[in-house]
């Protein structure tokens, strides 16, 4: 999961789930910048593209299991878009929050809208 506890390339946390993906966009696995694929979005361009996955809890028990977990192309997405509305904002009936929204690409064309969810925490 991205988010502001995710340590980046550079070893320092970012201040969300977009500015932590941001960290990859252009990177490669060399550690060296492909200018051509620093363009605000994650796609095949970029060497992250093949390592992240999507998680659907699909038996609800809060843990990620293999079988649980798509590939990006698995799931039809050609890119993330990391250029986000910061301004949004809104909490579910659980408590979480839901913060800076954007979008991803399909295959097809189309364009799924995304969030940058950050979960309510319990007091022991």
């Amino acid at each position: 999961m991205f988010g502001n506890n995710t340590s980046g390339p550079d070893a320092l946390f970012a201040d969300n789930g977009y500015e932590a993906l941001a960290k990859y966009d252009g990177l490669r696995t060399n550690g060296k910048i492909n200018s051509k694929a620093r363009d605000g979005k994650i796609s095949r361009e970029d060497d992250v593209y093949l390592k992240l996955r999507l998680w659907s809890d699909e038996n609800l028990d809060g843990v990620a299991q293999a079988s649980e977990l798509r590939t990006l192309e698995e799931m039809g997405v050609e890119s993330i878009n990391l250029k986000y509305d910061e301004h949004y904002h809104e909490e579910d009936i659980y408590g979480n929050e839901i913060r800076m929204k954007s979008d991803v690409k399909m295959k097809d064309g189309t364009l799924n809208l995304i969030y940058d969810l950050w979960f309510r925490t319990l007091e022991p």
